[in-house]
């Protein structure tokens, strides 16, 4: 019987595989790393309803967000459990909210994933007060502002949720907000913040039509203060039960950047993406309608 004599054995090489494997080096290198992926959504008083929140985790986990704007927050208790049902589906996130959610309790806050961005620091603005000196009463919630850091790069996102309505007085009430908004945007800009993003619930009830000129004020204040609307281009982010026994779309939820932040223009998602932003009988509501949000998330890709 022969023994094979002891030693290094070495393996057949594939000449082409060698050949190939510089260029396969050179395009990993060059691809370009994931952007951050930014988003709003107004989840329907989440906690005071019923809300189906494994439907939820779906629509969420669907859009990929790493950081998401939330509005209409009435319990952390429904955070955490939507949390929960997140984690069972792979992805665990973190959450920070409010204190300040006006006399119905609707708070505003993030969701955001840790592996993905690294919240720095919080900032609450009751009233949108810059000097951050109101208290908070009445319809008035706050803006909350989190530092986030991704890839080493700070981005300050604030979210908000503007006085809803179409009556000249709510319309008042929310320009005299927008103009609170965007004024503290562009402080925070000129201030040396060079990614800015502001987002959220706006209630804009008159984007489509420019009723009370609501449109124009939008744009034009954005463009003073430096910020682009990166929602501009959406037919929807919502429906509403219409006065010709349809479901409408609107659109109340906006973003807007500024120049710095590269954004691109805003992806929807949800029951409004599949629905193309078409009316549709009142008699036909979809189950994400009925028991997650009349509101659909709204992301942006920043790199």
């Amino acid at each position: 019987m022969t023994i094979p004599r002891a030693g290094v054995i070495t393996p057949r090489v594939n000449r082409s595989l060698l050949l190939a494997l510089p260029l396969t080096l050179t395009l990993a290198a060059c691809r370009e790393p994931p952007p951050l992926r930014l988003g709003t959504y107004n989840i329907r008083n989440l906690g005071a309803e019923p809300t189906d929140l494994d439907r939820l985790a779906d629509v969420i986990l669907a859009a990929r967000p790493d950081a998401l704007a939330l509005q209409e927050v009435i319990s952390e208790d429904a955070v955490v459990a939507l949390e929960g049902r997140l984690a069972a589906r792979g992805r665990r996130f973190a959450h920070a909210l409010s204190r300040c959610g006006g006399k119905r309790s609707l708070h505003v806050g993030f969701l955001y994933d840790p592996r993905a961005v690294t919240l720095e620091s919080l900032r609450e603005f009751p009233s949108l007060d810059p000097a951050g000196g109101e208290a908070c009463s009445g319809d008035d919630r706050s803006g909350l502002l989190a530092v986030f850091v991704h890839r080493g790069r700070r981005v300050h996102a604030l979210t908000v949720h503007l006085a809803a309505g179409g009556e000249p007085e709510r319309v008042e009430r929310r320009r005299r907000q927008w103009d609170r908004l965007l004024t503290f945007a562009r402080g925070l800009h000129e201030g040396g913040a060079a990614r800015v993003v502001a987002l959220g619930d706006a209630n804009s009830t008159g984007w489509l039509d420019d009723a009370h000129g609501e449109r124009a004020r939008i744009t034009d204040g954005a463009r003073a203060a430096g910020l682009t609307v990166a929602t501009a281009s959406l037919a929807c982010t919502e429906f509403w039960r219409g006065p010709r026994g349809r479901f409408e779309p609107s659109v109340l939820d906006h973003v807007l950047a500024t120049p710095e932040t590269q954004a691109s223009a805003a992806t929807l998602h949800g029951y409004c993406a599949r629905l193309a932003c078409r009316p549709h009988p009142l008699d036909q509501p979809t189950a994400e309608y009925a028991v997650v949000s009349d509101h659909c998330p709204v992301t942006v890709d920043i790199p």
